[in-house]
């Protein structure tokens, strides 16, 4: 017998906070969404924790599903029985959630409410009253074994603290919490991470590191502290490759950040010449692994006319798709220009997803929330970017 197992206020969890809930526990079943301001209701239809068709009493798929972000106010409930209805939606369920964003950040998507649809930061202590809205990530908690210890912190409080060192282990048990990097111009907040996301990446295994942003609570938050050693043990005993293609996630997720810091600053990278480099192509295979033994290039989206720069590439820079992260949102429009002396050498993909495959469900996670994280940002970067008044050093001749 269908019934009601979730219901709630859109002011505490929006819709894109109730998709990736749906998502991460794969729950199948109707979501009706009920606003003050419209005169009908709204469904979304998911199966196994994915969008398949939507209803907004007007329209119906893809279309409904995005005028439904724009229901910032009222109540939703989810009832557990899957409905019979066409599947109209194909898209990956966090680039739905991150083209939604993108569509309320650039008012395409109307907000129900009777004084204002603008969707912004306007805090003068951070992003310096950027419309662009903070992305909250979620990912899924590890084994339990692996916590030693669990931390509670109040609302503002530092959790992790820029530029100092440290190589503890962290996990979002419960609440949310702001990535903060500073900079000449005042604190950026980045994204808010929440439930079964890991602040930090995977270089805790290979040395002492600063760490690169500061972590504060947002309201009362659950932190668990992860077995190091045991981690430390699972990563050493993987081969050089898989340890090359982590850390080259966590120095990219790094890279990704410090340039979405730069273009919300609207300061811009140093100049690419196009002229100096040439595309990579990866042939007809779907998702190709390939690391850069020498030479480097940069790697840019394309969107409109402009091509945004993200990261220089360099040796030792991994290049291409696992076939394993294929749940991972992407970002469109990537492309990888290389240097005329550029020597990649191709790994063997089946053998790296083999060993994903055997991962522990805790550093599965890790790797998996460090990925959605380089895409978040360079999703922010791009954003940003488009937010500058000066956007020709993105474009090419």
């Amino acid at each position: 017998m269908a019934q009601d197992v979730l219901s709630g206020d859109l002011k505490f969890l929006e819709l894109g906070d109730l998709l990736q809930l749906l998502g991460m526990i794969g729950q199948s079943g109707t979501l009706y969404l009920k606003s003050p301001w419209s005169d009908v209701n709204g469904r979304v239809h998911v199966l196994d924790g994915t969008p398949i068709d939507a209803s907004d009493g007007q329209n119906v798929g893809l279309d409904a599903l995005y005028t439904l972000f724009g229901w910032k106010e009222g109540t939703f409930r989810f009832v557990d029985k899957p409905a019979d209805t066409e599947h109209r939606i194909k898209d990956n369920r966090m680039n739905i959630i991150m083209e939604a964003m993108r569509l309320l950040d650039e008012g395409k998507i109307k907000v129900l409410s009777p004084v204002s649809n603008e969707v912004q930061d306007t805090s003068r202590k951070s992003n310096r009253s950027t419309r662009i809205k903070l992305p909250l990530i979620r990912g899924e908690l590890p084994d339990y074994s692996d916590i030693v210890d669990e931390e509670r912190y109040k609302n503002g409080q530092t959790i992790i603290k820029e530029g100092k060192f440290g190589r503890w282990v962290y996990v979002i048990l419960e609440g949310k919490a702001d990535v903060i990097k500073e900079t000449t111009q005042g604190p950026v907040k980045l994204f808010r991470l929440g439930p079964g996301t890991f602040p930090g990446t995977v270089l805790f295994f290979s040395s002492y590191n600063a760490r690169a942003t500061s972590l504060v609570a947002s309201g009362p938050v659950h932190i668990g502290v992860l077995n190091q050693e045991r981690l430390y043990s699972e990563v050493s005993g993987k081969t050089t490759e898989f340890q090359a293609l982590a850390s080259g996630l966590a120095k990219r997720l790094r890279r990704m950040t410090d340039t979405a810091v730069l273009y919300s600053c609207k300061m811009p990278l140093p100049d690419i010449d196009f002229n100096q480099l040439k595309p990579v192509s990866f042939g007809n295979a779907k998702r190709e692994l390939q690391i850069i033994r020498k030479g480097g290039g940069a790697l840019v989206v394309k969107q409109g006319d402009h091509f945004i720069p993200l990261i220089q590439l360099e040796a030792g820079d991994i290049i291409g798709d696992p076939t394993f992260l294929d749940s991972i949102p992407r970002l469109p429009g990537v492309r990888i220009y290389g240097t005329e002396d550029l020597k990649l050498l191709k790994l063997d993909a089946d053998k790296l997803s083999g060993e994903y495959s055997q991962l522990s469900p805790t550093l599965s996670a890790m790797v998996k929330n460090m990925a959605v994280r380089v895409t978040v940002s360079g999703w922010l970067a791009c954003r940003y970017f488009l937010n500058m008044p000066d956007k020709s050093r993105g474009k090419k001749s």
